[in-house]
């Protein structure tokens, strides 16, 4: 048996090593954690309890939030560090997806609320397969010169008309936590029917793909918002410019309130199995309440075995084992009736040939 260390995760993992090929990255698991069942006698070991501790990976909130309760149930809730891993970083994710929302708010396209851009015809497939038209915006992306068809509402805008602006007063406005590589918004210029430019510009949110850990909110890939880092004043607190009014620079009290109020929105649910809304101070300590919960049950599981290995242990010593004290007990009681029997003998002995010499 030998191990070897999974270069994504740093696990360490047994297997066998006359039935693997490990030059070629070929390994033979000892252990199958995908499966335990107490009737196939595949459910014992220590070091296969800690394996199925431990899980297979280290989780992220898209390993929980899109479980059924029965997937959960048989899945993720079997493993308490991918579990609590999983549960903390969906705390994490929507906390900060709550925050960046309101600093840096986005809306699903819309075509009615896009009369001020130029809108085409763009050309689209059915579902059979069958070419047809419908109305959608065409962009281009600023960076790339990659054009791309808007035509339904996957796809999400900065929210120009409620957002705020920094001291810069540029658009868009700055989130607080960034991901590492991506950026929250992609500009991309409107295009005409001829594929020419407009001058008209959008910022397309550049949306999370869970297959693509780069792109997810996620504790592993943010961090804080390096530019409002060193500069506080470019986070948005100022209401824009409105040329109909003619008003704009205003301190933005009424986002505070909206911040204010991310903390007090009820409706977070710690896994699938949960059933009561709760916000983020109690969502914190559910999860806490849970990770104890389960430490003291397996505690008391463990405490609750051990005793009863302890209990068949004693009786099938009693039966077969020998117990030191005892037979020492044993052996000073036979050796004393030994020479107690010895000197009866003896003191017969002598009284038989007292009286043959004295007859």
């Amino acid at each position: 048996m030998s191990t070897y260390r999974d270069k994504a995760t740093g696990f360490v993992t047994p297997y066998w090593s006359n039935l693997s090929d490990a030059d070629r990255g070929g390994y033979y698991d000892v252990y199958n954690i995908e499966v335990t069942d107490s009737e196939g006698n595949n459910d014992i070991g220590e070091v296969k309890s800690l394996l199925l501790a431990r899980g297979k990976k280290n989780a992220d909130y898209t390993d929980i939030k899109s479980l059924t309760p029965a997937q959960y149930e048989l899945g993720l809730k079997n493993s308490v560090l991918m579990n609590s891993e999983a549960e903390l970083d969906l705390m994490f994710h929507d906390m900060v997806c709550a925050i960046n929302e309101v600093l840096a708010p986005t809306k699903a396209y819309d075509v009615n609320d896009y009369n001020d851009y130029v809108v085409n015809t763009v050309p689209i497939t059915d579902e059979n397969g069958n070419p047809g038209t419908t109305t959608g915006l065409r962009l281009r992306n600023t960076d790339t010169g990659i054009e791309v068809d808007v035509i339904n509402d996957s796809v999400r805008f900065l929210d120009e008309k409620n957002c705020c602006l920094g001291s810069d007063n540029k658009l868009p406005p700055h989130e607080l936590f960034s991901r590492m590589t991506v950026d929250r918004f992609t500009k991309c210029e409107v295009l005409d029917a001829s594929g020419n430019g407009t001058g008209q510009y959008l910022y397309m949110y550049n949306e999370e793909d869970p297959s693509d850990s780069e792109t997810l909110y996620s504790i592993t890939n943010l961090k804080i918002n390096q530019e409002v880092s060193e500069q506080p004043y470019l986070l948005p607190h100022i209401h824009q410019y409105d040329s109909e009014t003619g008003m704009g620079g205003a301190i933005a009290y009424d986002m505070a309130e909206n911040l204010y109020k991310v903390w007090e929105t009820d409706g977070y649910y710690l896994n699938p199995t949960d059933t009561t809304p709760c916000t983020f101070e109690n969502f914190y300590a559910k999860l806490c309440s849970e990770l104890a919960n389960e430490g003291s049950v397996y505690k008391t599981m463990s405490e609750s075995l051990k005793a009863t290995r302890d209990q068949v242990e004693s009786r099938r010593q009693e039966v077969l084992g020998v117990n030191a004290d005892e037979e020492l007990q044993s052996m000073i009681k036979y050796q004393n009736a030994y020479n107690a029997s010895s000197r009866y003998i003896t003191v017969v002995s002598q009284m038989i040939e007292y009286l043959l010499s004295t007859v």
